[in-house]
């Protein structure tokens, strides 16, 4: 697995750098844009309306980005790393790791704005909880509907009724197997979608960051299981909130983005879960779930 520290091989260039805050921020906000400048501005700006006393860094990697441009918020300082080709996504965010200052690592979204205390409430839970390896925040979509990004580890059976499974969406059933339900109150949690997460920057290295072998999809799985087995705890904190607007960065890659989501569950269940079933019969399934979620796009798309 690669060492999420020594990304910088593939750092094409280096953006000015605006330092308003100390040189030692507590808290390094790593995002990873993909054509999502239109997004990203509003992203920052809900940065610096944070709640938050902490020194705080924003490290951006384009990965690439045709449209990147200078941005004028300057509450905070401001790293822009531009990758020069296409990388997956955990390998974005381990070249922010690897450049990052803070005690804590907060991989964010560019499609996701915060509420003004959430920062804080992540970190109060870490900080709190001793057995705390990673907190995540409560997400909700633009009309402020809660967005279901809490997880059980996966298994085969509960593939074949998760959100993403074709037969769950044909016939219209909620996914209450795969899914976790809303929580009121802070609570352990197996695994969480990645798009706002806090851990401590030296956990994450000592874990050796995202496996890069995901290329998009399944990375915060995983990360997650190995958190797990090293003794700590994923914890959702209801408290901290933010609106997602979901699927921003891939709405242009639609049935590529299918395809390697099902390539990074075989991969998760290769790593994680290797036996006959894994071998034999879950490439049949994942087959033929992403050849039906493949027509089910294109029905969607031309209708």
């Amino acid at each position: 697995m690669a060492e999420a520290g020594g990304a910088d091989r593939k750092i094409e260039k280096i953006s000015a750098e605006y330092t308003i805050l100390p040189s030692d921020p507590q808290i390094s906000i790593i995002i990873v844009n993909h054509l999502t400048d239109h997004l990203l501005t509003d992203c920052i700006e809900s940065i610096n309306k944070l709640q938050f006393d902490g020194g705080i860094e924003i490290i951006i990697i384009d990965n690439p980005n045709a449209q990147s441009g200078e941005l004028s918020l300057n509450l905070h300082r401001i790293k822009r790393f531009e990758t020069g080709k296409r990388l997956g996504y955990g390998t974005a965010c381990n070249i922010g790791a690897g450049q990052a200052h803070g005690k804590y690592l907060l991989f964010l979204n560019p499609d996701v704005t915060l509420k003004p205390d959430s920062v804080a409430e992540l970190l109060r839970v870490l900080v709190e909880n001793k057995d705390a390896g990673l907190s995540t925040a409560r997400l909700l979509d633009i009309q402020g509907k809660f967005q279901p990004s809490c997880r059980r580890f996966p298994t085969i059976g509960k593939l074949l009724f998760s959100r993403g499974s074709a037969l769950n969406r044909a016939v219209s059933r909620r996914d209450t197997v795969y899914a976790y339900p809303e929580f009121s109150e802070t609570t352990a949690i197996e695994t969480c979608a990645a798009a706002v997460i806090l851990i401590e920057r030296e956990l994450f290295l000592s874990l050796g960051g995202f496996d890069e072998k995901f290329y998009m999809y399944v990375e915060d799985t995983d990360l997650c299981r190995r958190l797990y087995h090293a003794g700590y705890k994923v914890y959702f904190v209801p408290q901290a909130e933010g609106v997602h607007i979901h699927g921003a960065s891939t709405c242009n890659y639609r049935f590529r983005r299918i395809i390697w989501h099902h390539v990074s569950v075989f991969r998760y269940f290769r790593k994680h879960r290797a036996g006959l079933l894994t071998f034999l019969i879950l490439p049949l399934l994942l087959t033929a779930n992403c050849c039906l979620s493949l027509l089910m796009e294109l029905f969607r798309l031309r209708s």
